[in-house]
């Protein structure tokens, strides 16, 4: 599926096709829910809500609680930023290798 967007730029208009997903992936695998269950003690620890959690890391609430579903493939720099916004190390957010 796409859509069509205008841009204008130097007063020209563009036609920009976007690709809409037509799915994110958001399977639910182990180590997704491992971790997100860590990031939710930790959080939990400390008594903040997601909200709370995502304005200190500068992320969407909805991201944050994606993220402990175990919805999210999550990147390595927003690791970091929680684990900052959390005041722990970013290993201490990592799965548990022999569970």
């Amino acid at each position: 599926m796409y859509s069509s967007v205008l841009l204008v730029y130097n007063d020209v208009f563009y036609r920009v096709k976007n690709r809409v997903a037509k799915s994110h992936n958001r399977k639910k695998t182990a180590v997704r829910i491992a971790f997100g269950k860590r990031l939710k003690r930790k959080r939990q620890e400390r008594d903040l809500t997601q909200e709370a959690l995502a304005e200190k890391a500068g992320l969407a609430p909805n991201y944050v609680g994606s993220v402990e579903r175990g919805e999210r493939n999550i990147g390595l720099e927003n690791i970091v930023i929680l684990a900052i916004a959390l005041g722990v190390l970013p290993k201490d957010l990592m799965p548990d290798p022999e569970s």
